[in-house]
């Protein structure tokens, strides 16, 4: 045999050629199989940063002689912990042999001392086999080379190039024994105490400190800045490089001040040695900015950014990984400041420089969308917040899969800012989404975070189911201890709120401060939230002046944390105002609101809250309250228009909570004042009126339907899925989890009810489990049989129930057919298309019956802002040179009386029965009932001026659904039905087509005595 090849080998081993070992060793490995060649090749290979792929690995292992040789592989390819494959060994040989290749990947991963201890004690076994060759050549051997190598410099050249080209690599590891080696080397040819031992032991411990030993790299920097300050002098770069390195020793070590003191000392002699508009200072000044940041002095820590930043663009331009992070530095500063709008610039700026270098595909890109997306989160610009998140997802699934932890991760974020921008179905799926990947802590998280979606939609008890097993699931991993359970309990406080029980929510907000303050402090965004959330329940309690203090608190927080002028405060300011406006302080109240609107009003999809809406609404009543009604209007009519656009922005009623329906009874109550009306200001509340009435038409005539069908319709999936559990049941094999499985079907079912818009359906739902759980054999209440029979019988039941809840959204399609009858007939329903529906010498009367509102009352004395509802109507007539009216026709309480009593007197004859005047005579029954008539006509038919209109169309309210107009008496003896034809309207929306009206028709073709024996003048073939 030839032995010249791996001599050759084996010195190219020892001096660290790996290159042109990896070669002969694989030129060996061609003439036939030998476990020492392969191991040589995969050390050389790793220690050049090359790690072999897995179709490499795979033809190696199919090279070894069996599953020993196999498992040596591993440990080389790093895929076996070292010290299970020492354990494993059964003889002398197979120990030297794990001893030997622990030993070499050990070095190979940079922790030298322990693999050199595993080399020595493989050659202290004196076992005769290749893997004793391969221990000399990282001891004794190496030694040996070091004596007697015969060029030394032109070796460290030769092998810093190694080094250099690793580290560029990121294969830090790998450098730790070349650097070793170099060190050695330059020790042996000029001693211990050199220039270039200096450099080489600074070499040596940046090798180290890339891997994040900073305690191995300490002791060597020491002595090499002694050397440097010897040979070079305190002016030189390289005793400022030395000096900044052993300051980032000392500052990630916890030594802050003595790390600060030793960045200025090393900017100070970068600025002798290369002046200050060279990259080593600009290095320098990043590391003192962090220092400083790190010891809370963020305005030092800016100056010093920016300088950094501008500095390094001047010299590179801003397509350099040093200048990015460096702007990440900076981006940190200004968070930690409150400088949220600096930190969006800057991050902004990244986001583009990722894309430019890295491509607008690739995980880095992504990676910087979502620091952008959560910025935004905490700028309260939740819609743009989504749709970096959106855009990051879209990088993670084609990247790394649909189901990969980053990708699941990237999901829950969005849904949060999806829940927070509005967008509450596709929150809803892509918590559930998320939900089926997770276990544990993150899955607590998450349905917490479902169970506030569901309370920001109204449904309080799926919100509480949802919450009381985030708690449960957060408890179980152990984790009720920290301030992440804080969070929680928070979220359950607010259910406990929403649902009244104030008692409840202040004891579990306690619970959260009580964590908090304990776990972190009270200097932090989570103890602000928990003084918010307490704050509400006092406001619910009208304990105005204790919520006012604990929002103050609450504010003070949230500024430190975010910055006075982040959108993320203007909830909490607004609610400072609504508390003065409470206690009676307009002027306060009116400073806070524009504040919070302002603040608010930076986000891009601001008009799209119900928060910014509700802001612009109390900023109203307090411009109202000062007599200031004017200025008012322009506000609340603002907001109604914003609210208008919210609901035209959804194509069903999916989501819709009540405020979105309610009615501008702010803007009536100004507008019904002669005063303060003008023709364009009643025109626009008139088409507020008809969009908000028009929905609630709408969802009250489903609702009304609910009741009817109630029993005739089958539920196929719900038998059949119970079904399955009764044959479980009757098998014997009753599911351990069967109360879980059955409240888990009910919630599902409660699920698809529209977020609560059939209350009927699901109270239904309610009841039926509880009948049935309340005989749950376990028990011992029911037998077997009699609770398989109710159970039978839930099926039943639960069916018929979704079968109505079935037919009920097909109605609802049938009323919002195609994108939606929102989509479809409200953004078309104005004045005019109304107008031009109108028949000549007609008119329109909408009626709205709505609370009077004294926004002078302050809740703070027991004073309620609300008064006995009033009725108000307007008139619409086809001329266009005729102003929409607006007037108040009283309040309700009197005119609702006189509709009662004429009621009675026509639908029960001359009985009085539930007359106020108990004893009275049928003529008096009669002659009551004749001036309630007179009196309602005087009331609700008169003020309105029409008595030159032929036909009504009367859109009712309230009670007067139930009067029958045309009875009423005129004058002259004569009835409204005797002059005015009448149809009625449920809302004057109900004249515009569901459809747009297509262009006028063509003249009519009249076809008439068609020959019905008519053939072809010629036969077919």
């Amino acid at each position: 045999m030839d032995y010249e090849p791996f001599e050759q080998c084996l010195w190219a081993f020892v001096r660290r050629d790996y290159p042109t070992a990896a070669k002969i060793a694989m030129g060996i490995l061609e003439t036939g199989p030998s476990l020492g060649m392969v191991q040589v090749f995969l050390i050389s290979m790793r220690r050049m940063g090359m790690a072999p792929d897995d179709t490499i690995g795979q033809t190696l292992h199919e090279s070894a002689v069996g599953p020993w040789e196999s498992t040596l592989l591993d440990v080389t390819l790093g895929r076996r912990e070292p010290a299970s494959v020492i354990a494993e060994a059964d003889n002398g040989l197979q120990r030297c042999q794990a001893l030997c290749y622990a030993g070499t990947y050990l070095i190979t991963a940079g922790d030298l001392d322990a693999g050199r201890q595993h080399l020595r004690e493989c050659l202290d076994m004196d076992v005769e086999c290749m893997e004793t060759q391969i221990a000399l050549m990282e001891t004794e051997l190496l030694d040996q080379w070091i004596q007697a190598v015969p060029d030394a410099d032109k070796e460290v050249n030769r092998l810093r190039g190694s080094f250099h080209a690793l580290r560029s690599n990121g294969d830090h590891g790998q450098s730790i024994h070349i650097a070793h080696l170099v060190l050695a080397l330059v020790i042996g040819r000029h001693g211990g105490f050199h220039p270039e031992t200096g450099r080489s032991l600074n070499e040596l411990a940046m090798a180290y400190a890339a891997t994040g030993d900073w305690q191995q790299a300490e002791p060597l920097l020491a002595p090499a800045l002694q050397m440097a300050l010897l040979f070079d002098g305190v002016s030189s770069e390289v005793y400022a490089t030395i000096l900044d390195n052993l300051a980032q020793a000392k500052h990630a070590q916890g030594q802050l001040e003595a790390a600060e003191e030793m960045h200025r000392q090393a900017l100070q002699s970068f600025s002798w040695a290369v002046g200050t508009d060279h990259p080593s200072y600009a290095t320098c000044l990043g590391n003192l900015a962090l220092v400083c940041a790190n010891l809370d002095k963020h305005a030092e820590a800016e100056g010093f950014y920016r300088e950094a930043v501008d500095l390094r663009r001047r010299l590179f331009g801003t397509d350099d990984l040093r200048y990015i992070g460096m702007a990440d530095g900076l981006t940190n500063v200004y968070i930690d400041m409150g400088k949220l709008s600096a930190a969006e610039a800057q991050v902004t700026e990244i986001v583009e420089i990722a894309r430019r270098l890295k491509g607008a595909d690739s995980p880095e890109y992504g990676s910087r969308l979502k620091q952008l997306g959560y910025l935004y989160h905490q700028l309260g610009r939740h819609s743009d917040s989504a749709a970096r998140y959106r855009e990051a997802l879209a990088i993670d699934q084609s990247k790394l899969g649909f189901d990969h932890p980053t990708a699941i991760d990237t999901v829950a974020k969005l849904a949060l800012s999806q829940k927070l921008s509005g967008e509450f179905g596709e929150a809803m799926l892509s918590y559930r989404y998320v939900m089926g990947h997770q276990s544990g802590a993150e899955l607590a998280v998450t349905t917490h975070n479902l169970a506030v979606l569901h309370l920001d939609v109204g449904d309080s008890r799926s919100a509480r189911r949802n919450m009381e097993e985030a708690i449960e699931l957060h408890r179980s991993a152990g984790l009720e201890d920290s301030v992440d359970h804080a969070m929680l309990l928070i979220g359950k406080a607010a259910v406990d709120s929403s649902e009244g029980q104030y008692d409840d929510a202040e004891s579990t907000l306690r619970r959260a401060m009580d964590l908090i303050e304990r776990k972190a402090g009270r200097d932090n965004e989570h103890y602000a939230n928990a003084c918010a959330g307490l704050a509400k329940c006092r406001m619910a309690q009208q304990r105005f002046d204790e919520a006012d203090e604990l929002l103050q608190t609450s504010l003070r927080l949230m500024e430190r944390a975010v910055g006075g002028d982040a959108p993320a405060i203007a909830v909490t300011v607004g609610m400072r105002g609504a508390v003065q406006l409470a206690k009676g302080h307009w002027e306060g109240a009116e400073e806070l609101l524009r504040r919070a609107v302002e603040l608010l009003g930076r986000d891009t999809d601001a008009e799209r809250k119900p928060p910014y809406i509700e802001l612009l609404r109390d900023l109203g009543s307090a411009l109202v309250a000062m007599g200031r009604e004017r200025e008012a209007i322009d506000v609340v009519l603002t907001a109604e228009r914003y609210q208008d656009g919210l609901i035209l922005g959804k194509s069903t009623v999916v989501g819709i909570a009540s405020l979105a329906v309610d009615q501008p009874v702010a803007l009536l109550n100004i507008l019904g004042r002669p005063q303060f009306q003008s023709p364009a200001m009643v025109a626009q509340l008139l088409e507020v009126v008809w969009r908000r009435k028009g929905i609630v038409a709408e969802a009250d005539f489903v609702r009304r339907r609910e009741e009817i069908h109630s029993r005739d319709h089958d539920g196929g999936d719900a038998h059949s899925k119970f079904a399955e559990v009764a044959q479980s049941i009757e098998n014997g094999e009753i599911p351990e989890d069967i109360e879980d499985l059955l409240g888990d079907v009910l919630a599902t079912f409660a699920r698809s009810l529209r977020y609560g818009m059939y209350p009927k359906i699901e109270s239904a739902h309610q009841d039926v489990y509880r009948h049935l759980m309340e005989g749950w054999p376990e028990q011992g209440e029911l037998s077997r049989e009699e609770w398989l029979e109710r159970l039978s019988d839930y099926a039943g039941r639960a069916g018929a129930l979704m079968g109505n809840r079935d037919r009920l959204e097909s109605e609802l399609r049938i009323l919002f057919p195609g994108e939606g009858w929102l989509g479809e007939v409200l953004q078309r329903v104005t004045l005019e298309a109304v107008r031009s529906r109108l028949p000549a010498g007609s008119a329109l009367v909408e009626f709205l019956c709505v609370p009077a509102l004294n926004e002078s009352a302050i809740p703070a004395q027991g004073e309620s802002p609300w008064g006995p509802d009033r009725y108000y109507a307007f008139v619409v007539t086809p001329d266009r040179d005729d102003d929409v009216r607006l007037i108040d026709l009283g309040r309700a309480d009197s005119i609702d009386a006189n509709i009662a009593l004429l009621r009675r007197h026509v639908s029960r004859g001359d009985r009085a029965r539930d007359i106020d005047v108990d004893k009275a005579a049928a003529d008096d029954v009669a002659r009551a009932s004749g001036e309630a008539a007179v009196a309602l006509r005087k009331a609700l038919v008169d003020p309105l001026r029409i008595d030159g209109r032929t036909r009504l169309f009367v859109a009712p309210d309230a009670q007067l659904y139930t009067l029958p107009f045309e009875i009423l008496p005129l004058d002259d003896t004569r009835l409204i039905i005797d002059v005015h034809e009448i149809a009625y309207l449920s809302t004057g929306r109900d004249l515009i087509p569901a459809h747009p009206t297509p262009g006028p028709a063509n003249p009519p073709v009249v076809i008439a005595d068609p020959d019905y024996d008519l053939a072809l003048d010629t036969p077919p073939p």
